[in-house]
C-alpha cells in the first residue's frame, strides 16, 4: 500500500469495503494500520479508527448472522481488531452490555467454535470461561427457548460447562 501517507489516504475507502463486500481480510488492513504507529497519528485521526471499530462491532453485535463484509462473525471481528495493538477487553465490554438475542447468538456461535487450547487467544478463552458469560447463556435460553435455534445457546452453555470442569 506503500507508506504512511498512502495508507492514511486509502483507510475510507479501505474501511467502506471492509463494512459492504467481503473482498477484503480485516486483519490484513488493521495489522497494516498499526504497522504504520497510528497511535502516533494526530488525535482526530486516532478517534475516527476507534469511531469506526465501535461502530461495526456494534453494528456485528445486533444482527445475527453479521452481514458485514468482511466480519463474518464477532470471533473474525475480535481476531482483526487485536491487529491494531489495543486489546479486545474494549470490545468484550461492549458485548457484556449489549442484551439483545443476536448478541447472544454470536456468544453461542463464538463458544462452540473457540479453539480453548489456543495460547493466543489466552484473554478471549479467560472472558468467556467467566460465570456471568456462563449465565447469559443460560437466560438467552430461558427467554428464547421456543427459538429454532435455542439449541445453539443450550450448547454453548454445555461447552462452557465443560471447560469449567477441567
Amino acid at each position: 500500500m506503500g507508506g504512511r501517507d498512502d495508507v492514511k489516504s486509502l483507510l475510507p475507502l479501505l474501511f467502506e469495503r471492509m463494512v459492504t463486500s467481503g473482498e477484503l481480510d480485516g486483519s490484513i488492513v488493521l495489522s497494516t494500520v498499526a504497522k504504520e504507529e497510528w497511535r502516533s497519528w494526530p488525535a482526530a485521526e486516532q478517534q475516527a479508527i476507534k469511531d469506526y471499530l465501535d461502530a461495526v462491532w456494534r453494528s456485528l453485535l445486533k444482527e445475527f448472522p453479521s452481514r458485514i463484509g468482511a466480519f463474518p462473525d464477532a470471533a473474525t471481528f475480535l481476531e482483526a481488531a487485536a491487529m491494531t495493538g489495543d486489546g479486545i477487553e474494549k470490545y468484550l465490554a461492549v458485548w457484556d452490555a449489549t442484551f439483545v438475542p443476536a448478541a447472544d447468538r454470536h456468544l453461542a456461535q463464538l463458544v462452540t467454535e473457540h479453539d480453548f487450547a489456543d495460547a493466543r487467544r489466552k484473554s478471549l478463552t479467560v472472558w468467556l470461561c467467566r460465570e456471568e458469560v456462563a449465565d447469559r447463556l443460560i437466560s438467552a435460553f430461558e427467554r428464547d427457548h421456543d427459538a429454532e435455534w435455542a439449541d445453539d445457546l443450550a450448547t454453548a452453555s454445555d461447552i462452557l460447562s465443560r471447560q469449567s470442569r477441567a
